[in-house]
């Protein structure tokens, strides 16, 4: 099994950059999703005419724009000068969200209607993914941003927006319950927009990897950032969360930034998970309330398997196929954060052999019998010893491919080791 720990460059912060395509018609944006400026530089062959046809929304758009810059000719403005114009005045496409991998009960609600997802279908806004105990699914925006969204979670798509002039996307994800995990592609135009919303804090960012929780019951909102940085906003307070750190809403009190736990240590690393079903073991972590085990097929955790959260360090888990696979590591804290994880590698190889022994009348005939359950084709080696003096080899067979031996002649001792199977001999 191989460490690793993954890392992304630390970015800037609050409003998010995403720019892909939509390709819906053009819709003029509503106030409550869209608000504030858009500054546009005016270049060579631009007219305000010529904009206002193909990117304003509604016919009074046009005096609107024109009083606010003072601009006197709409089809003489020099290039190079900024124009001002509301963003609610502006027309834009609707973006669409990509189902990128799923695994066990995930639904998707529109307008009422419920059904089950599809790999490989794509959302629009106003779609809403929930996911059942033991699945997961993966959302890939058109920047090739990720939405990973654990079991028992919901996750509304409230706003996915291109905007026409400019080529800035707008994003707006609500976390309605449970927990999701956001790698936002990093941007350079600062017009474009990522907000997680929660009903009691808001989440905004620029191009960073961060975690958002939420718990009706408790009125507990938490964000954990991973790299780059978060505004949390809630219980009107603005606290600006750097790689390392988090913070909660709880009850409508915020907290300002906390440092999140180390991650804590997989004992054993390198075993190959060779039994029926997967065990993993952590090391004890100082101030860690809990722990967090996930598998995933890839290292940045898109097709996730499996995940178990335990109030100890011992993980039993549901068998998977042979193949290689990565497990993520992480601790939660008193507060309900979850802290840094490491990710590690690990080899999945079922090799488990079992059997029974028929012994002669006179204890000298022996004839050894075994199943196994193991992935691939499989041979065998019988080493039979003596309990009292393991260290000598009565019998060493190897390249064994029938599921039975037949041992002669075996001279009387105590107890007889076989692979495993013991008889008295």
């Amino acid at each position: 099994m191989t460490h690793l720990r993954s890392g992304l460059a630390a970015l800037a912060l609050v409003a998010l950059v995403l720019p892909g395509a939509g390709n819906a018609r053009a819709n003029a944006p509503t106030a409550s999703h869209s608000s504030g400026e858009v500054s546009y530089v005016m270049k060579r062959g631009d007219t305000l005419f010529v904009l206002w046809r193909q990117f304003f929304a509604g016919p009074k758009a046009l005096n609107r724009v024109r009083s606010m810059n003072r601009i006197t000719n709409v089809r003489r403005i020099p290039t190079g000068k900024v124009l001002h114009i509301p963003r609610t005045l502006l027309l834009d496409q609707k973006s669409l969200a990509r189902l990128e991998s799923l695994r066990g009960q995930v639904t998707i609600s529109v307008n009422g209607a419920t059904r089950p997802a599809r790999e490989g279908e794509t959302l629009g806004e106003g779609a809403e993914v929930e996911t059942g105990r033991n699945a997961f699914v993966t959302l890939r925006l058109a920047d090739g941003s990720t939405l990973a969204v654990p079991s028992l979670s919901v996750l509304g798509l409230t706003w996915l927006r291109e905007v026409n002039l400019t080529g800035a996307l707008e994003r707006e994800v609500n976390v309605r319950a449970g927990r999701m995990r956001a790698r936002v592609t990093p941007m350079t135009n600062p017009d474009s927009s990522f907000r997680v919303v929660t009903p009691v804090a808001v989440s905004a960012v620029r191009g960073t990897e961060f975690r958002v929780a939420y718990r009706a019951g408790q009125s507990f909102s938490a964000v954990e950032v991973d790299n780059g940085k978060v505004e949390f906003i809630g219980a009107g307070t603005r606290v600006l969360i750097s790689a390392g750190f988090g913070a909660v809403n709880l009850n409508g009190q915020q907290s300002g930034a906390l440092r999140l736990l180390a991650p804590p240590k997989l004992d054993e690393p390198d075993k190959v998970q060779s039994e029926e079903q997967l065990h993993f073991s952590l090391i004890a972590l100082a101030g860690a309330e809990s722990y967090h085990v996930q598998i995933a097929r890839d290292a940045g955790f898109v097709e996730n398997v499996a995940e178990e959260t335990s109030q100890g360090t011992e993980f039993t888990m549901q068998s998977l196929p042979a193949d290689s696979y990565f497990v993520k590591v992480s601790a939660y804290d008193e507060q309900g954060l979850e802290g840094m994880a490491d990710t590690y590698t690990f080899e999945r190889r079922r090799n488990i052999i079992s059997g029974t022994i028929e012994v002669g009348s006179d204890k000298r005939q022996l004839r050894f019998r075994w199943d196994n359950t193991s992935d691939g084709l499989a041979s065998y080696r019988f080493q039979l010893v003596r309990k009292s003096e393991p260290s000598l080899t009565v019998v060493d067979e190897t390249g064994l491919t029938e599921k039975f031996l037949s041992v002669s002649n075996v001279s009387p001792g105590r107890l007889c080791m076989a692979s495993g199977i013991a008889a008295d001999c």
